[in-house]
């Protein structure tokens, strides 16, 4: 702290308090002159205590950059988990998307197989009802059978079958 000697209104202060003040007029005059001689050649020193209050300052200041260090690193490996985290969604939601495509390549290969297999049993019922209708046993039987009745019924007349 800097310690001035200000003359104001024919009165000196110092940092304020005026040497007039009743400190410095319990002594004689040359005590009161030799309190300020002593003042002006030796300015006041901070106190050990005051060393001491610096001292703790600083190492509270170390002690706080050191916590804001280890916040900072504290931040940085969130960061980079919340990093990995978002890494591994990805990664899942990509899978899952994968996945789901690959079941609906199923679903529509299962659904080509199925209209496969109705395309086949609609043929092997077409196969059998012609084989059945064609292959049938006696059918030649039945249809000389209709001509021989037609014709009795109507000589001269031809049988057409539909």
């Amino acid at each position: 702290m800097a310690q001035k000697l200000v003359c104001h209104m024919r009165e000196w202060h110092f940092d304020g308090f005026s040497l007039f003040s009743p400190d410095f007029e319990a002594g004689p005059p040359a005590c009161l002159l030799s309190r300020l001689l002593s003042f002006l050649a030796f300015p006041p020193v901070p106190a050990p205590a005051c060393l001491s209050c610096a001292a703790a300052a600083a190492a509270a200041a170390a002690a706080a950059a050191a916590a804001a260090a280890a916040a900072a690193a504290a931040a940085a490996a969130a960061a980079a988990a919340a990093a990995a985290a978002a890494a591994a969604a990805a990664a899942a939601a990509a899978a899952a998307a994968a996945a789901a495509a690959a079941a609906a390549a199923a679903a529509a290969a299962a659904a080509a197989a199925a209209a496969a297999a109705a395309a086949a049993a609609a043929a092997a019922a077409a196969a059998a009802a012609t084989t059945w209708t064609e292959g049938r046993p006696g059918k030649e039987e039945e249809e000389k059978k209709e001509e021989q009745v037609a014709q009795s019924r109507f000589p001269g007349t031809e049988v057409v079958s539909a």
